[in-house]
């Protein structure tokens, strides 16, 4: 965890444009997000529940600093006796300025799921440093992987979501666009937005926000979309700087959709599916 001057530190950085801009003083990545440090680094133990609010596996989610200045982000959502997503990114410290706060930036990601009998599935890869994003089939190597480039604009996150949506959560944007890669149908980059959910959830001395993104299809479309599509969503403490509470997606392409839910935080806290207490520290 973060010292308290660090806690300091890092709730007083300045966002710039949107809170994700490009910087143009480095030549060796096309990324063009530059995203905020979250409130506190380590190790998060979590839970995962179906869509119903039933514990059905464990979760981890760890943002991990090395020695080389990089971080190190895993996240590993689970069903017990069943199949597993794992993902990964690695970014690095970037100093915007003497006066500015330093900000992180991807550098590559993964995202790798399993079945039930722990058998790979398609591999998905991203490499900002280079400007490709590879889809490696279940069972086959690098020669295998179908690769395409990335934007010369590269706003591509799939991993680190938490980070890129806490300008939202900290109540300093309206809306964030961002590019998210798929290998589903063959690889390819679409456009996607995130918006919140609507005013916090008070639950004792939490303050949930519920941060809804999807595709990217017109201001007024998305705003509609986020009301009424199966929801892809992350959650965050307002009252903690936006301390990351949650999310919850596909456990895979076209898979069962899972929340994950860190331990110390009660279910319920999220609202729906959750309308009854529950045990967020037991797992099943």
């Amino acid at each position: 965890m973060l010292s308290r001057s660090q806690r300091l530190f890092s709730a007083h950085m300045l966002l710039l444009v949107f809170g994700i801009t490009s910087w143009s003083g480095v030549a060796d990545s096309k990324s063009s997000l530059l995203l905020p440090y979250p409130p506190d680094i380590g190790h998060v133990p979590a839970v995962t529940f179906d869509s119903t609010g039933r514990a059905v596996g464990d979760s981890e989610f760890s943002l991990q600093a090395l020695q080389n200045g990089r971080f190190l982000m895993r996240v590993s959502m689970s069903i017990k006796d069943g199949a597993e997503n794992r993902i990964r990114a690695e970014l690095e410290t970037v100093a915007t300025g003497e006066n500015d706060s330093p900000r992180l930036r991807i550098l590559t990601e993964r995202s790798q799921s399993f079945d039930a009998d722990g058998r790979a599935m398609r591999l998905l890869f991203i490499d900002h440093t280079s400007g490709i994003a590879s889809c490696t089939p279940a069972g086959g190597t690098t020669e295998d992987a179908v690769t395409i480039a990335l934007p010369e604009d590269d706003r591509v996150a799939n991993v680190p979501l938490n980070l890129l949506f806490l300008p939202l959560a900290r109540g300093e944007v309206e809306r964030v666009h961002f590019q998210l890669f798929v290998c589903q149908d063959g690889p390819r980059i679409h456009d996607f937005i995130a918006l919140r959910g609507g005013p916090p959830r008070e639950f004792g001395d939490s303050s949930i926000l519920e941060v809804r993104y999807g595709p990217d299809v017109g201001r007024v479309i998305s705003w509609v979309a986020s009301r009424i599509l199966p929801r892809l969503s992350f959650w965050f403490d307002t009252n903690r700087d936006g301390t990351y509470v949650g999310h919850r997606m596909p456990l895979y392409s076209k898979g069962p959709d899972v929340l994950m839910i860190r331990k110390d935080v009660s279910p319920p806290a999220i609202g729906p599916p959750f309308e009854q207490p529950c045990d967020s520290g037991t797992s099943p």
